[in-house]
């Protein structure tokens, strides 16, 4: 009896034991499967936050250049900027377009934020102002589109102007010879235009001429002038015909000292306008009948007699 319950506990024993271990082998499974699952399930990413993006410089500009839409592009904006967004550009706010032609008042590097103080568009009232040479002043005239090359000229080219008048006491001035008294002369050399009308600037897309060059109105030109050019340049206006002449981008110094306060006159260009040409002495031709023609006249009336 004492040897069947030995075995009895023994066989509990055994039977416990088994049991604990094969739990133990299935929470190891488990955990196994678990943690494999863990490693091929995808990292879920944290939500990025939107940032804005804003006008930064495409290449180095310098100060002074004229902004063009291929200068401009789109960037985010870097966390450390976030509460500087007064004054740049955004994207969804304005266009790259609206800042061609403005002028740049600092020299920026590539890929550099722009602010609106970096820049002066050309709706601005100081404009005009901040593209001139400093020491400068701007002269506007009415000139006739003859004048200005019927729409060629653009702003920024450099001009001659060049003044015909007449002087009505040039009779005085050539020992007392009757002569027309027209003159041309060059009064301005090397001339920067600011504007042609309202057109303060020529860039490609731009390139619409003044539309009161194609009739006959006057066309307001804006010149870039030291004060004392500026001065000769509204007198001139009042003593005849001003022209402008297109300069070439590389003058030849010979010429420039050549034609420098050389006054042209009509005389020097028409010998229709030169009294030295019309003869002083005249001749005079008569038409008359010669000996013959007398003789027989004569013996043709004898005869009728």
């Amino acid at each position: 009896m004492k040897k069947l319950l030995l075995f009895v506990i023994a066989t509990g024993s055994l039977l416990t034991a088994l049991a604990f271990v094969w739990l133990q082998d299935g929470r190891s499974d488990e955990a196994v499967q678990q943690a494999a699952s863990s490693v091929n399930e995808p990292v879920a990413s944290e939500p990025t936050r939107n940032r804005a993006r804003i006008l930064v410089a495409a290449r180095p500009l310098q100060a002074g250049a004229l902004l063009r839409t291929e200068d401009l592009r789109w960037a985010d904006l870097p966390a450390s900027d976030e509460g500087n967004l007064p004054g740049l550009f955004l994207q969804g706010f304005i266009q790259p377009e609206k800042l061609s032609g403005s002028l740049m008042t600092r020299t920026v590097q590539s890929g550099q934020i722009l602010s609106a103080e970096d820049v002066i568009r050309p709706e601005q009232s100081h404009y005009l102002s901040a593209m001139m040479a400093p020491g400068t002043r701007a002269v506007t005239l009415a000139l006739t589109p003859e004048a200005v090359s019927h729409g060629l000229l653009r702003p920024g080219n450099r001009v001659d102007v060049i003044l015909t008048s007449l002087n009505e006491n040039a009779s005085k001035l050539v020992e007392g010879e009757t002569v027309s008294g027209l003159s041309a002369e060059q009064v301005l050399s090397d001339i920067k235009l600011l504007a042609i009308e309202a057109q303060l600037i020529d860039l490609g897309q731009r390139g619409a001429a003044a539309t009161a060059q194609s009739g006959f109105d006057l066309v307001n030109v804006t010149f870039e002038l030291l004060p004392e050019e500026a001065a000769t340049l509204l007198l001139a206006n009042k003593l005849g015909d001003l022209s402008l002449v297109l300069r070439g981008r590389r003058p030849s110094l010979a010429y420039e000292e050549s034609v420098a306060q050389k006054v042209v006159w009509a005389e020097q260009v028409s010998q229709n306008h030169n009294p030295k040409a019309i003869p002083t002495h005249g001749v005079r031709i008569a038409y008359g009948k010669s000996d013959d023609a007398n003789k027989n006249q004569d013996k043709s009336s004898g005869s009728s007699n």
